[in-house]
């Protein structure tokens, strides 16, 4: 509730992915922390295709696996591979697309102005 009423919650009402990576970033850590590793992954991987900061989570939820038993983390480490495939299907579709692996750095890095500028 908190989270909700703080002032920067106002960004929460916008169009921006981080209320969408928030709906799915915190029930995947409240699922692994549970210990269900399907619904976590699945989450995860939702998290990773809205944006790449999915992959911390990731780090993040790779340490819960490891702290679990020895019996389960197995299985947790092998759902947790799946939430890596949206960011290496969109790195394959921009080398493809543009022919350029660091196309999304580079683009980031030249700005929207600089993108208009070679249209």
């Amino acid at each position: 509730m908190f989270f909700i009423v703080a002032p920067a919650a106002v960004f929460l009402s916008v169009g921006y992915t981080e209320p969408l990576f928030l709906a799915f970033a915190l029930p995947s850590w409240l699922a692994a922390r549970r210990g269900s590793w399907a619904t976590a992954s699945f989450l995860a991987t939702a998290a990773c295709a809205v944006r790449v900061n999915g992959l911390f989570l990731l780090a993040g939820l790779l340490l819960i696996a490891l702290r679990t038993r020895t019996g389960r983390r197995r299985s947790a480490v092998v759902y947790l591979a799946i939430p890596v495939l949206p960011v290496v299907a969109y790195e394959l579709y921009l080398r493809f697309a543009t022919g350029d692996w660091l196309a999304w750095q580079h683009a980031e890095a030249t700005g929207w102005v600089g993108l208009l500028r070679t249209q």
